[in-house]
């Protein structure tokens, strides 16, 4: 009897404790979290009369630097289906830049830097290529939305 008193008591003083957490939640929101245009977050209390501004579109980069001997690790940019894309290339190689699946190339070479902007439109994984020496610079990931 001396046990089951003791398991009454201690399941009444857990559903207080959770009622008193709930309460005191919902009486004081935290903040909800934003992305801002430069990746910084800011806090703002969900209960300001004034609307938050919709982020500006970020766009997603890859940045490329080929070096005169092509030894470099094919580097992998992510997106989402439906995001802005741009790989900036430069090169101590004259070639060009092919990115594939989207049958999209810009020329590359000493002081003359390739820049391919896409909206990532086709989902799958991609190659980025140096088209001339079929060497492969980097790869592109687009994940359904």
């Amino acid at each position: 009897m001396k046990n089951s008193s003791a398991i009454f008591i201690a399941i009444g003083v857990l559903v207080l404790l959770a009622a008193i957490f709930f309460f005191n939640k919902s009486a004081n929101p935290e903040p909800a979290v934003t992305a801002t245009p430069t990746g910084q977050q800011s806090t703002t209390a969900s209960s300001e009369a004034s609307p938050i501004p919709s982020p500006t579109p970020s766009v997603a980069e890859l940045i490329i630097n080929v070096p005169a001997d092509l030894t470099l690790t094919a580097q992998t940019l992510r997106v989402k289906e439906g995001e802005k894309a741009t790989i900036k290339v430069t090169s101590q190689v004259a070639d060009e830049v092919h990115l594939h699946g989207y049958d999209l190339s810009q020329a590359v070479g000493p002081g003359t830097p390739a820049q391919i902007d896409l909206t990532a439109d086709k989902t799958g994984r991609f190659e980025i290529e140096l088209e001339e020496r079929g060497k492969a610079i980097g790869i592109l990931e687009v994940y359904p939305k």
